[in-house]
Parts: structure tokens; C-alpha cells; sequence
């Protein structure tokens, strides 16, 4: 140690040799702590904000943007879901409408057939949508 009671930078390998070998009297509260079973991540002896702490129960998403986003993300996330899966079933009758329309006609108008199509089509995904997975397992079966 130099004359200000600080290692110089020679000694610090020396130092640290002196610590790891356990041969240093600063080597003792180092070597003691070393030992001890304390995790620092342990958050049983911190502050812990109760709304985190997370045990057997299940978030769904928009629980966790209202948590993490506020109000104002919660209600981001339900509009862009909601315009997604609009988004989705406009694709998905277009492309079910249009198939059957050209490939089988009910009438010579290519629009009328369009739309009967697009009706048929809403009949069956209208209802499918309003139940869950479980649900339309024979519905699935039948369409595959």
C-alpha cells in the first residue's frame, strides 16, 4: 500500500493473489461472505411490489398491457387485435368467395355468385368464431 492507504496499481495482482489464496488479512471478510449461502437475488428480505409477484396464476395478454401499458395500451392492444382479425376474415372471405364463385357458378353473374359465396361463407365462420377451440374440433375434422 502506498501513503495514501491505497494499493498501488503494481500490487493489485498481488493483492488479489493474497485475497484468493486467503494468505491476506483482507482476504478474511472476503473469503467469510464467500461462504455464506445469501443470494443476493433473493427477494425475500426486499421490498417487493405485490402486483409482480407471479405464483400459479395464468395473465392473458391484455391483463399484462393493462398492467404494463396502463389503460390506454390496453385499449391499443384490444383495437389492433380487433382489426387484425377483421383484417383476416375480410382476406379469408375474399379468397373462399371468389373461389367458389369461378369454379362453381350458381348464376351467369359473377357478382351475384360473389355474394352468395360471401354469405354462405358468414353463416358458417360467424358462428365458429363465438366458440372456443375445443369446440370446433368435429367442425375441423369434418372440413379436413
Amino acid at each position: 500500500r502506498n501513503s495514501t492507504g491505497y494499493g498501488s496499481v503494481g500490487n493489485l495482482r498481488t493483492d488479489f493473489a493474497a485475497i484468493e489464496d486467503g494468505t491476506s488479512k483482507e482476504a478474511e471478510p472476503f473469503i467469510s461472505r464467500q461462504h455464506l449461502s445469501i443470494d443476493p437475488l433473493d427477494i425475500s428480505r426486499k421490498r417487493v411490489d405485490h402486483r409482480y409477484i407471479v405464483k400459479e396464476r395464468k395473465f392473458e395478454y391484455v391483463e399484462l398491457c393493462k398492467l404494463f401499458l396502463g389503460v390506454k395500451g390496453e385499449q391499443a392492444y384490444i383495437g389492433s387485435v380487433a382489426l387484425s382479425i377483421l383484417a383476416q376474415l375480410w382476406g379469408y372471405t375474399t379468397v373462399f368467395s371468389s373461389a367458389m364463385a369461378e369454379k362453381a357458378p350458381i348464376t351467369d353473374d359473377a357478382h351475384t355468385n360473389y355474394t352468395i359465396y360471401t354469405v354462405v361463407f358468414a353463416s358458417m365462420v360467424i358462428p365458429l368464431t363465438c366458440l372456443d377451440l375445443r369446440e370446433q374440433v368435429q367442425f375441423q375434422l369434418v372440413l379436413s
